[in-house]
């Protein structure tokens, strides 16, 4: 399968869709970005859905032509039956970001599973400290000049809040607020700095 191409399979989910983009640029090779649409059927556990279409859209399935891949890059339980597909049909090798559940931990060639998710001992999991992303130092750089010029007069060092959201598993109340707030404050009289929020 060389010179295949690599699919990235995107869902509705931006967190899983930039997480996927910013391993496959990491790679530095060509991708192909593979939007994954799904149907009613998707709601199904994955224990029924196994290594299939099923729960895609017919169009999602019309869309799954040649070039085949030598690599998918996937994220998240929703995307993991049509990775095994991928494997079983064509031989693919797969890359799972976050943990694809139950059954089929053993088709992936490698699962990138955050720290902050609970540890799973297996030969094919590689944890990782925060989440994937796509900021580079490229882009840093390219972001502080273009910040820097916006903020001159805000007081140096920065400290920078990145908030996401609630998931499944962990909520975000009220509570986990006023406590990032508080951390975060402390840590910018400590250091004599300015606090720079975003979500």
């Amino acid at each position: 399968m060389k010179g295949a191409p690599i699919w990235v399979l995107t869902d509705d989910r931006p967190g899983n869709v930039a997480q996927c983009l910013g391993v496959a640029e990491a790679l530095g090779e060509d991708f192909i970005v593979k939007p994954i649409a799904y149907s009613r059927w998707a709601a199904l556990p994955n224990a029924l859905r196994g290594r299939s279409l099923l729960g895609l859209t017919p169009e999602c399935r019309a869309s799954l032509q040649p070039p085949w891949p030598r690599l998918v890059i996937a994220a998240g339980r929703r995307t993991a039956p049509l990775a095994r597909w991928c494997k079983r049909q064509l031989g693919t090798r797969l890359v799972q970001i976050m943990d694809p559940g139950w059954p089929g931990r053993d088709d992936f060639d490698l699962i990138a599973r955050p720290l902050h998710d609970g540890p799973i001992l297996r030969p094919n999991v590689l944890q990782t400290l925060g989440s994937c992303h796509r900021v580079t130092p490229a882009l840093l750089a390219s972001e502080k000049e273009k910040w820097a010029s916006r903020l001159p007069d805000l007081p140096r060092p920065w400290v920078a809040l990145l908030v996401g959201g609630a998931t499944k598993e962990h909520p975000f109340g009220l509570d986990l607020g006023e406590q990032l707030v508080a951390g975060t404050v402390a840590l910018a009289r400590q250091l004599g700095a300015s606090i720079l929020v975003t979500t």
